[in-house]
């Protein structure tokens, strides 16, 4: 019962839109609601999959500029303006923030990271959650989808795994654990409502190398049983291969 805004319309249709959806899930026979989901609309980008230019929403700097002010009460008050501006749409849930630590300078994705310092990374991550979600989640927030776990930063070669490709993420020095810190320090903190698993493979680190989505030492052992998270876990989209995105 979830769905994901692909694109940018005008607010007045995206709001149309997305009540119109609730209405049908509301004559359902469970009644249960629908969720709106969105990556990123406030940033001067726009690449499918990654992040959607909205001009009508407010314009603010991707996460790597935010990280480079160093205050987290911006980067709250960031969140809290992003949250009004969807819920007045009818979004629900943030595919973001991205947790993952830019130490592979090559990868395609280090604009949408707060870079490669963990411990700044987790400051930012909770101020970002607190922002859209607020102290306690409630009706009007918007929950945050917090991803890659268990760090998708890492990518050998700087490679991206949604291309097969690109699969393998390489620990040079032992530092998986480091990739963990956003997520135990800010976005846990935070009490993000949910995670999302990345398509990557965290290569010799677990008793099978299969990607995190289907690794059961990172989603069983590691994030509930360990760390105990018991909010929602989504996959990444597209992660069963004969299904287009879409259908």
């Amino acid at each position: 019962n979830s769905f994901n805004i692909l694109n940018s319309f005008d607010p007045d249709i995206l709001a149309r839109f997305n009540n119109n959806a609730q209405k049908i899930a509301e004559r359902m026979r469970l009644g249960i609601p629908i969720t709106i989901a969105t990556d990123p609309r406030h940033v001067a980008e726009n690449n499918p999959g990654a992040a959607i230019f909205t001009p009508t929403f407010s314009q603010w700097p991707n996460q790597l500029g935010l990280a480079a002010t160093r205050d987290t009460n911006l980067v709250r008050e960031f969140g809290d303006i992003a949250r009004q501006e969807y819920r007045s749409v009818g979004i629900t849930v943030a595919l973001h923030p991205m947790a993952d630590l830019a130490t592979e300078p090559r990868w395609a994705r280090i604009n949408g990271t707060f870079g490669e310092d963990a411990m700044l990374s987790a400051m930012m991550t909770k101020a970002y959650v607190l922002g859209f979600q607020g102290d306690s989640l409630d009706g009007q927030g918007v929950a945050c989808m917090t991803k890659h776990f268990s760090g998708g930063g890492p990518q050998l070669d700087g490679d991206d795994p949604h291309f097969a490709y690109g699969k393998d993420q390489a620990y040079p020095g032992g530092n998986f654990d480091y990739h963990v810190v956003p997520f135990t320090e800010g976005a846990f903190p935070a009490k993000t409502a949910q995670i999302m698993p990345y398509y990557g493979i965290p290569t010799g680190q677990t008793s099978e190398d299969v990607a995190f989505a289907f690794n059961k030492d990172i989603i069983t052992v590691l994030l509930r049983d360990s760390l105990g998270f018991e909010g929602v876990i989504c996959t990444d989209w597209g992660i069963i291969t004969d299904t287009k995105m879409g259908e």
